[in-house]
């Protein structure tokens, strides 16, 4: 997050860090908490909380970018995970590990074929409607989820049995059906309406 020249600094809050100084977290009117350090000696320099706030503005202007930020961006982020079908999947990992034994698949590797069926059964069964799996009582997505994340896994480590069939000389390329779509969309522009469990959709 960056200050723009003009921006109207409403409070500061600091947090002592001992020895090393202070973090402030600065205020404005019209962006989120923007938190810097200082050091111990800058802090205790200052009289008035004035002139803090006119030393962070300083700062902020000459380093738009907290150093830690910048480091941050930089590294694979979890933040782009959204937690709660990260938590579904701990659950859908759990009853694998209570049935199986946790990290079984990591031990002993996996075969491709099982868990695309497994995976691709689970979705079936969602898309016909069934949103939670009869035993588990958990999302059916949730268990693909699951099959995935451990044949993943299992690449990663190198114990995959990887029995995909041959595959096309020139793969898959779905993209060039794209125009063929397109041409039967054309001869069809007011397409009957699709049948759909629920109505309002």
């Amino acid at each position: 997050m960056k200050f723009k020249v003009g921006d109207t600094v409403k409070s500061i809050s600091c947090t002592c860090l001992g020895e090393t100084g202070i973090i402030i977290q600065i205020k404005t009117g019209v962006t989120d908490p923007y938190e810097t350090s200082f050091s111990s000696g800058t802090y205790w320099k200052k009289g008035k909380n004035l002139e803090l706030v006119q030393e962070a503005r300083s700062m902020v202007d000459m380093k738009p970018s907290n150093p830690k930020d910048v480091l941050g961006i930089k590294k694979a982020p979890l933040t782009t995970v959204p937690f709660g079908p990260l938590y579904e999947l701990g659950l859908a990992m759990l009853e694998g590990a209570c049935k199986y034994g946790r990290h079984n698949y990591r031990s002993i590797g996996v075969r491709a074929s099982v868990y695309v069926d497994a995976a691709m059964g689970h979705i079936a069964s969602w898309w016909e409607g069934e949103d939670l799996d009869p035993e588990s009582k958990i999302s059916h997505l949730s268990h693909a989820q699951a099959c995935l994340t451990v044949l993943r896994d299992s690449q990663m480590m190198g114990n995959c049995v990887d029995d995909r069939p041959p595959k096309y000389p020139d793969g898959v390329n779905h993209l060039r059906r794209n125009p063929m779509a397109a041409k039967i969309l054309e001869r069809y522009p007011n397409p009957k309406k699709p049948f759909v469990e629920k109505k309002d959709v």
